[in-house]
């Protein structure tokens, strides 16, 4: 907690800070998968430290001999799963690695739920998926991952995962149509 309390301080994902992130991420897993080993918790209140760690520090290093080499290996999953997202790549889920297709599915989660909640504040729709191209270009993908990490995510995840992303989707359908027109 307090390496993540000191490498988010200043950030912000989701128009939130990211250590209140980071934390609903976890709290997320814990209400859907409450036999969550200390590793899974401590990843997902790091994953974003390849963002926001100090760029002098060794990241590895010290995920691996402070924590444990669990956390080091679920930190880096989740940062290779966000690039590929980020290069609009289909989602390539470690079938073998459930800790991180569940903390991917937690943050996803989170985050989703978050900006489309803030959408439905908005008192203009159209500017405000207009400012969120990226997140437009990505509901495919979040499509696509949360019909992949079905099988392997407690139901409840699973479930809630699947009505998020759809909601989602439904919301943005007009705005990723026009979006592709302009």
């Amino acid at each position: 907690m307090d390496l993540a309390k000191k490498w988010c301080e200043g950030e912000v994902i989701d128009g939130a800070p990211a250590f209140r992130h980071a934390v609903n991420v976890a709290a997320t897993i814990e209400e859907h998968h409450p036999e969550a080993s200390e590793d899974l918790i401590a990843a997902v209140i790091l994953h974003d430290a390849p963002y926001f760690a100090p760029a002098d520090i060794d990241l590895d290093a010290l995920l691996a001999e402070r924590l444990s080499p669990d956390v080091l290996r679920i930190v880096r999953a989740i940062e290779r799963e966000h690039e590929a997202l980020s290069k609009g790549e289909a989602p390539n889920l470690p079938i073998d690695e459930p800790d991180t297709i569940i903390a991917s599915a937690a943050d996803k989660l989170v985050s989703i739920d978050s900006i489309t909640a803030r959408a439905n504040l908005s008192s203009n729709q159209a500017e405000y998926w207009a400012q969120r191209r990226p997140f437009l270009n990505r509901v495919p993908y979040f499509l696509a991952f949360a019909a992949q990490a079905e099988p392997h995510l407690p139901p409840e995840l699973a479930r809630k995962l699947t009505v998020v992303v759809r909601r989602a989707a439904d919301v943005t359908e007009q705005h990723r149509i026009a979006a592709c027109r302009s």
